[in-house]
């Protein structure tokens, strides 16, 4: 089959168009802004933990940077301010060191019962 010059045309005016936009949304890109910081909650005594995750590395659940019992897992706000352990974590709280009791969140909502005023950094002593 032979290729007819206004076909070819238009293969090559799409290709041009498409690399030019593609070069256009890399230069204009303010690029991604990623969040590395989120909360944690020792699920017993309801403290809660600010983990910065350019210094920090953590597998969850987490352990208590002052006890070493893995006892904290992740928690956000709501838009009216209220802490709840996310709903893809719910099923972290099985593998809570042996002995942690759950009273600080509701094991069947995720809510948060009782927490502390503000955040601490996490910083390990173990």
């Amino acid at each position: 089959m032979k290729v007819k010059p206004w076909q070819m045309a238009v293969i090559v005016i799409g290709l041009v168009v498409g690399v030019g936009s593609m070069i256009w949304q890399m230069v204009n890109s303010d690029g991604v802004d990623l969040k590395h910081q989120y909360t944690l909650i020792d699920v017993e005594s309801g403290d809660l933990f600010d983990v910065d995750s350019t210094k920090v590395r953590l597998m969850l659940p987490a352990k208590h940077p002052e006890t070493g019992r893995v006892a904290l897992v992740r928690v956000a706000k709501d838009d009216k301010g209220r802490w709840y352990v996310i709903p893809r974590d719910m099923e972290l709280l099985t593998q809570l060191d042996e002995g942690v009791n759950v009273k600080a969140i509701d094991a069947e909502t995720g809510d948060v019962l009782n927490q502390a005023a503000s955040p601490k950094t996490y910083v390990r002593k173990w």
